[in-house]
């Protein structure tokens, strides 16, 4: 097989013959931007989910804004900020492909909903210890790494769970606007936890988190869900490596899953390290932090918009070569930045690339894959995302430590320039072969 072929071709294995992506197929009917962008909302149960999911992660980002900001002025020190992300994502790295095996073998719905509720208990918890003055280092560090269990648990069940809402050719769509929500939240979830802890204290800001869950949880509750789930009939281990098999055998799985590992190794220390890019090397307050947070989100947002006509309109061995190098020449340019303002608008297109890639690479694996392994791939993309870039922010918080936080973003900068190159390259021989 080709390059060509594993950037281009749907599948070259077993996806389902009926995949409009897959090769030889027949392909959907011409569709607008608005109906490409727009089309999952026609469909009730994904539309309300989709408003509860904003809700809880407006809190989410609200939450995570206002610990970071917490400890990097407590702190000044970019390792101990970069700490908070090791506790809350390292679990994913650890139980990312369980999760993946419950996400096939139980019902996704009583998944999402237990690990829910688990995680508003702990963000009540940790909103009661800053209430009583308690919320110090330890106690952070060991609620945020209660709601990473949670989260590598809930987030396979939760990737494999809300493209089957809709049919297959709005599934773009669905993971585009769940993207759209995401960095909605992204932008006033932020600003609103500089702006709570700066004035209310940190106690009512998590606990405001904590409430927010429940927009999510009474839908999941109340509401019915016509899904078919295929569960599979495999379970443990064998169910692990029949995964791993299956990636094996679709080598355009590789080549995403690939760069999906550059993007957490090299790029995505620009959100954990956002507090500390503002405290300590340019000596911004809480606000401007939680500014810098929202900018990213605002151009997230035209990213996600993006993605859902990109998948779309343009073929995969030009998009992720092109994305992933204009991730790396953003962050060049937010590591080369002074002023907040110029900081603001440099965050807000780092942006609209790391948010369209994630977008668009996750709406390929959705189209690609069968629903009897939807979770176990959708938990190696998760894993990998998810458990592998707070490992690298550890490395780049010591690395930052002793140089400045802005030259290690130059440094992923150019890695990701330089990967996009080689894949841009590879594409295009395989492509010249073809024609030769």
């Amino acid at each position: 097989m080709t390059t060509e072929d594993a950037f281009d071709s749907a599948a070259d294995g077993a996806a389902s013959p009926a995949h409009p992506m897959e090769a030889g197929a027949e392909r959907p009917r011409a569709r607008g931007f608005s109906s490409r962008t727009f089309g999952a909302l026609r469909h009730r149960g994904y539309a309300v989910l989709l408003a509860g999911t904003f809700v809880s992660q407006s809190g989410n980002w609200l939450h995570s804004a206002a610990i970071g900001i917490l400890v990097a002025t407590r702190t000044e020190n970019p390792f101990l900020v970069s700490l908070v992300g090791l506790f809350q994502f390292f679990p994913s790295l650890i139980l990312g492909l369980v999760g993946g095996v419950i996400a096939d073998r139980f019902d996704r719905v009583r998944v999402i909903r237990m690990m829910q509720l688990v995680e508003l208990v702990l963000t009540g918890f940790l909103a009661l210890m800053f209430f009583l003055d308690r919320g110090s280092l330890p106690v952070i560090y060991a609620v945020t790494f209660g709601m990473g269990l949670a989260t590598a648990l809930v987030g396979p069940a939760w990737f494999a769970f809300y493209p089957r809402l809709v049919p297959v050719e709005d599934v773009p769509s669905a993971v585009s606007l769940n993207a759209i929500q995401f960095n909605l939240a992204r932008i006033f979830g932020p600003a609103l936890g500089g702006f709570m802890v700066a004035t209310v204290g940190p106690a009512l800001a998590i606990g405001l988190n904590s409430l927010s869950f429940l927009a999510l949880v009474i839908p999941l509750y109340v509401m019915r869900f016509p899904v078919v789930q295929e569960k599979s009939a495999e379970g443990g281990f064998r169910a692990i490596v029949d995964g791993f098999r299956y990636v094996g055998a679709h080598r355009w799985l590789q080549v995403l899953l690939v760069t999906v590992v550059v993007q957490a190794v090299f790029a995505a220390q620009v959100i954990t390290l956002m507090p500390a890019l503002g405290r300590i090397d340019h000596g911004f307050d809480e606000s401007q932090i939680g500014f810098m947070l929202a900018a990213f989100g605002v151009g997230g947002l035209v990213g996600a918009l993006a993605a859902s006509n990109l998948v779309h309109l343009v073929s995969r061995r030009t998009l992720i070569p092109a994305l992933i190098s204009a991730i790396g020449a953003c962050l060049v340019l937010v590591s080369t930045q002074t002023g907040f303002r110029a900081i603001l608008v440099s965050l807000a297109v780092t942006g609209v690339f790391y948010i369209g890639a994630m977008s668009s690479m996750n709406a390929l694996v959705q189209l690609g894959v069968e629903d009897s392994v939807r979770g176990r791939v959708m938990a190696m993309w998760f894993t990998i995302f998810v458990g592998v870039f707070p490992l690298a922010a550890i490395v780049w918080g010591e690395v930052a430590r002793r140089t400045s936080t802005a030259f290690t973003l130059l440094v992923g900068g150019v890695v990701c320039i330089a990967y996009g190159m080689v894949l841009a390259w590879v594409g295009r021989r395989a492509a010249t072969a073809d024609l030769s």
